[in-house]
């Protein structure tokens, strides 16, 4: 997460991120196996492996116009 000029979070907008990978990928990157420009995912998420694929699915419907 990056803090802007202001002192505030700055948050990654996912509202398109179905259009630019896959629900595989992003299972992969939540598991921290894949990068995005060199960083992996900040959180090594403590769940199950079903959930991530269900976070992951739903993610890769996200496809803003």
């Amino acid at each position: 997460m990056n803090i802007d000029v202001t002192g505030q979070k700055v948050v990654s907008d996912l509202s398109a991120v179905g259009s630019r990978h896959t629900g595989e990928w992003l299972v992969k990157y939540m598991k921290r196996e894949v990068a995005i420009n060199g960083k992996k995912h900040i959180k090594n998420l403590k769940t199950s492996g079903a959930d991530i694929e269900k976070l992951a699915k739903w993610l890769a419907t996200l496809n803003a116009k």
